[in-house]
């Protein structure tokens, strides 16, 4: 054969031997898939018995490689394009002349939207229509979206009244009307059952850097018997991906488990108190009138207790007491003076 026309199966070879990694392997497999049902159907014959001519060359196969490997590195979840513009004319091909668009492209474009565009030449190939019928979701005008990058790539076929250029816009969607981009909270739990115990301490420090609201570490038993432990992660969405770097960067979990989160919680208002070693801070909860609850902080409660030799008992113990004379107000409450 000509060193531009390969089968689908020496196709899937070279992809399957490309350094690249298993969902874009996956990606780029499903896309001459695709491409080979298209040129089978549009040649009347079975895969089996089909060549790729120059949608097997090199430059076809780099493309489609690429691209599902700059998607994967992009972090592109959800692919959506443009309506499809459909030139008009006819293009050489190793059956000669051929209407445009070509039929292999014609035939992966069913069910997609197109509309006609005044350009004498192939607008949309059959390696572009493969791509997009495979990995596209949806089709029409740019959805809401957060752009975060923009990428822009131009052809070498220059074309007069109109750009040879593809336009890519990577981002997140927008928040709904009304709503506040990346709020709430998520839980992330990990189930890891391979990691020295040492390690969780500095694993949670590090979590707590990255933003983590908090993190803590429950024993389990998994299938088989297997003692192991559930790392959970509490975070604002808005930091969460620093967070699973971290997660993944200080632990040995190859994946974790992301479930939204509605939390009601005690309002909290931090106050001082004093006591004979000196002041402390107090955190108060509250409900309304009520104050349900009096923490001093501990991390204050040592510091005192180291400095003045007496034990941190004593010190909470005062912080507490003389918390307990602050009402819901955070104002010391005044003492009744009696009957004289």
């Amino acid at each position: 054969a000509h060193p531009r026309e390969r089968t689908p199966a020496q196709v899937a070879a070279i992809v399957r031997r490309a350094r690249i990694t298993p969902p874009a392997r996956a990606a780029a497999l499903a896309v001459f898939t695709r491409l080979a049902a298209a040129e089978a159907e549009a040649h009347g014959k079975p895969v089996s018995r089909i060549h790729l001519h120059e949608v097997g060359a090199v430059d076809a196969i780099v493309d489609v490689v690429g691209v599902v490997t700059a998607l994967e590195a992009l972090g592109v979840g959800t692919l959506c394009g443009s309506v499809l513009p459909l030139g008009t004319g006819t293009v050489r091909a190793a059956h000669g002349e051929l209407p445009l668009p070509a039929p292999a492209a014609a035939l992966l474009l069913r069910g997609l939207p197109v509309r006609g565009v005044p350009v004498d030449g192939e607008t949309v190939t059959p390696t572009g229509a493969a791509l997009l019928a495979t990995l596209g979701r949806s089709f029409g005008p740019m959805p809401a979206m957060v752009v975060e990058t923009l990428g822009v790539g131009a052809g070498r076929h220059d074309r007069p009244g109109i750009a040879n250029l593809t336009r890519l816009f990577v981002g997140r969607p927008a928040p709904a009307a009304g709503a506040t981009a990346e709020t709430g909270e998520v839980l992330v739990e990990a189930n890891i059952d391979d990691m020295a115990p040492e390690l969780y301490d500095h694993a949670l420090e590090r979590l707590f850097e990255a933003g983590a609201l908090d993190a803590f570490v429950t024993p389990i038993v998994m299938k088989k018997g297997r003692p192991a432990h559930t790392l959970s992660v509490l975070v604002e969405r808005a930091k969460l991906e620093p967070v699973l770097t971290a997660l993944f960067r200080e632990t040995t979990s190859i994946g974790c488990r992301l479930l939204a989160v509605e939390k009601r919680a005690l309002e909290r208002v931090s106050v001082e108190v004093s006591t004979p070693w000196g002041p402390v801070p107090v955190k108060l909860s509250r409900l309304g009138g009520e104050v349900f609850g009096r923490r001093p902080e501990y991390d204050a409660c040592r510091r005192l207790a180291r400095a003045a030799g007496v034990p941190l008992r004593a010190v909470i113990e005062a912080a507490t007491m003389a918390a307990a004379k602050i009402g819901a107000t955070g104002q010391a409450r005044a003492r009744g003076r009696g009957r004289r």
